[in-house]
């Protein structure tokens, strides 16, 4: 692991001075390509070696040679969970709506005045106002009325959960193996 640090440390400081703009992808595709070439080395330097190793062996069993074969190896099934689009269609709800008919209001109306008839003392009638006419207020409520309508209702796309199995099956893969001649 430190080495590993060490590599892409080394490579940063490279890669940032000798350039004005260094720029992040540029970085981490020459470090990509350097840790690949390194790799590559290695493991190039892994067979000369055991190839060597094999030939300057004297004893008949250590003769061989390393070819490259396919096996089929059994791949085990698995569960796992997938987020699914679902469109779900767009339809008509029935709602209720209350609608207002006429608004409440004030209404202005003049109250007659109150007269009272008397007798005097010679027997005539006399009209006596008791109370004086005047003007007054009353307030008419609202009228409402309540409706059911028909309203179209966008339908919606989510993301749903879904549960898939992948079944157990064999998988080909190149191996390198040690043959002896």
């Amino acid at each position: 692991m430190k080495t590993l640090i060490a590599i892409f440390s080394t490579l940063a400081l490279m890669a940032g001075v000798g350039t004005n703009e260094a720029k992040a992808e540029n970085f981490f595709k020459k470090v990509g390509r350097s840790i690949r070439n390194a790799h590559e080395r290695h493991v190039d330097m892994a067979e000369d070696l055991l190839e060597a190793a094999a030939r300057h062996h004297d004893d008949d069993r250590n003769r061989g040679h390393y070819e490259t074969r396919e096996i089929q190896e059994w791949v085990a099934g698995s569960e796992r969970i997938v987020y699914v689009e679902v469109q779900e269609p767009g339809h008509f709800e029935f709602r209720q709506v209350t609608e207002i008919v006429s608004p409440a209001r004030c209404e202005k109306f003049y109250v007659e005045p109150v007269f009272r008839i008397e007798r005097d003392c010679h027997g005539n009638q006399v009209k006596i106002m008791v109370k004086c006419g005047y003007w007054s207020t009353r307030e008419i409520p609202a009228v409402s009325c309540t409706k059911t309508i028909k309203v179209w209702v966008e339908g919606e796309c989510k993301q749903v959960a879904k549960k898939i199995c992948v079944q157990g099956h064999f998988e080909t893969k190149c191996v390198r193996v040690w043959v002896c001649d």
